[in-house]
């Protein structure tokens, strides 16, 4: 099998499609709608990586399967979540992703951010814990739309240079398989 089929999946759906929709909403500083189109974009292609992008019901495995091919960062982010503000968060997924895509806002107190240039020394999503000297704390969500996108763009390349390298992992093909041809 060549990577055409590969080639015209990235170039059309990714790169065409999914990037110049990103990159024109940061033109018009569309806080909002990037970080959902990130976040939605996320899930997206997280559901390649899974198979699974036309079941219902995935949304979440679909998003956090992708989540290591955005970095090792965003895996401990959520763990981070999961482990320690299961209460009040929930995961990576239910306090960005769902928030957005439901409530058109983060989980809890949050910003959203678009720079001129990416921070090289800034990941896209952020978790501040804020204690106060009565104990009470409270919990900033942070995404920063350059960063995150950034990390995305290498996340998609990472997924696709393992793609294109089917042979050493029969399951990525398979998978990928399953979530673009029509049954």
């Amino acid at each position: 099998m060549s990577t055409e089929i590969f080639d015209g999946y990235f170039n059309t759906q990714i790169k065409t499609w999914m990037y110049s929709g990103i990159e024109n909403t940061m033109k018009k500083n569309s806080l909002h709608l990037c970080s959902l189109a990130l976040s939605s974009y996320t899930e997206i292609v997280g559901g390649l990586v899974t198979g699974n992008l036309r079941e219902e019901g995935n949304s979440r495995a679909n998003y956090e399967a992708f989540l290591p091919y955005l970095g090792e960062y965003y895996v401990n982010l959520n763990n981070r979540i999961v482990n320690s503000y299961k209460e009040t968060l929930g995961n990576l997924h239910k306090a960005v992703r769902s928030k957005l895509v439901h409530e058109f806002s983060l989980k809890g107190s949050y910003i959203i951010v678009i720079t001129e240039l990416a921070d090289e020394n800034k990941y896209g999503i952020e978790l501040i814990e804020n204690k106060t000297e009565s104990g009470f704390s409270h919990l900033q969500l942070n995404f920063y739309v350059r960063e995150y996108y950034r990390d995305f763009k290498k996340g998609v390349e990472k997924y696709y240079n393992e793609l294109k390298d089917w042979r050493n992992d029969n399951q990525i093909l398979g998978n990928f398989l399953n979530a673009t041809v029509n049954r």
